[in-house]
């Protein structure tokens, strides 16, 4: 029984390994200029912010499934026309959605602002006239 149990375990564990492998190919690629770097780390940022929100969401969802299951005798309350509930939910989102926004405006802002490129390129009218001189 417990050799079953290393080797499920032993299992998992190679799986998550190659997981996590194959996961690294579909990464961004490597940053290299100074509004590429801004981006990546936008979307680091992001990334973060969408899985602390999705550990905070399904945690109070997990606690409150087994917290209040049915088999231990409680009964639900009723949040139904809770103003206090309903302004909660609707201003944490808000918040979030603001602190998202404000460094994805600002690497906006940045891409936007082209005073000092990285790279010139210069084209002309008709390329046949200007091979010609």
């Amino acid at each position: 029984m417990i050799g079953r149990w290393i080797r499920l375990f032993a299992a998992a564990a190679v799986g998550l390994a190659a997981g996590a492998v194959a996961a690294n190919q579909y990464h961004l690629p490597e940053p290299q200029t100074i509004i590429a770097r801004e981006i990546y780390d936008l979307h680091t940022l992001i990334m973060w912010i969408v899985v602390g929100t999705f550990v905070v969401v399904f945690g109070a969802m997990t606690y409150a499934i087994i917290r209040h299951r049915r088999s231990v005798g409680h009964q639900a309350r009723q949040f139904h026309e809770n103003t206090m509930v309903e302004l909660v939910w609707t201003i944490i989102p808000f918040f979030i959605l603001i602190g998202m926004a404000y460094p994805a405006i600002k690497t906006l802002i940045a891409m936007k602002d082209t005073s000092r490129p990285e790279l010139t390129i210069k084209a002309a009218m008709d390329p046949v006239k200007s091979l010609r001189k």
